[in-house]
């Protein structure tokens, strides 16, 4: 009797010892008596009254937007951004040309108000 799993899994005892694994949706054959069981038991059904698959549907194509993103270190023109030791003077100056109060500020505080 052809039938198919409708629990997570069963082990079908095997003739010589052992057992055979079975997992859900799984079409498999055993004898009448094991199959009136597995049916009467909620664990299996007849083929016939599962449905087939349906094909999965094919995905959309995804358009990618080639534009590159603008670098995250960019300077006003003209203008770099000091390095991390460069004096509080340099930092100021840089703050300033972005548009950054600095009055009262620490170089620490600076340099992250202009990331």
């Amino acid at each position: 009797m052809e039938l198919v799993l409708t629990v997570d899994l069963w082990d079908e005892p095997v003739v010589g010892g052992g057992y055979e694994r079975h997992v859900r949706g799984e079409r498999f054959e055993v004898d009448a008596v094991t199959g009136a069981w597995l049916v009467g038991c909620g664990a299996a059904v007849d083929p016939s009254a599962v449905p087939e698959p349906e094909p999965a549907p094919v995905p959309e194509p995804v358009v990618v937007d080639e534009t590159p993103a603008p670098e995250p270190d960019t300077a006003p023109a003209g203008r770099e951004r000091p390095k991390k030791t460069a004096p509080i003077g340099e930092w100021r100056a840089y703050a300033e040309s972005l548009g950054v109060k600095t009055s009262g500020m620490s170089k620490q505080e600076i340099q992250a108000a202009t990331q």
